[in-house]
């Protein structure tokens, strides 16, 4: 607990269990016919069903598709600053 007096300034770090969750297996091997003209890796794409999935990789014939969120899996630090606080 901290007792705040004027400002608070700190740097949180937060691990991927506590932010938004580790990487797992979801991914999907599709036709790189599918996939839009001219799509690379690392491209964000949108499936029909709405969902948004990374391209992991891109063959001559086939794509991979990570649905991960791009962030999962790793750390993140968050810097909070308090400006002011008042009574209720």
């Amino acid at each position: 607990m901290y007792y705040i007096s004027h400002e608070l300034d700190r740097s949180l770090a937060l691990s991927p269990a506590h932010t938004l969750g580790i990487t797992i297996a979801r991914l999907e091997l599709l036709p790189k016919t599918l996939l839009p003209p001219g799509t690379k890796q690392g491209d964000i794409v949108q499936n029909e069903l709405g969902s948004f999935a990374t391209v992991a990789e891109v063959g001559d014939m086939m794509a991979v598709l990570d649905y991960n969120h791009p962030l999962a899996g790793k750390p993140l630090i968050v810097q909070l600053k308090i400006l002011k606080v008042e009574n209720p």
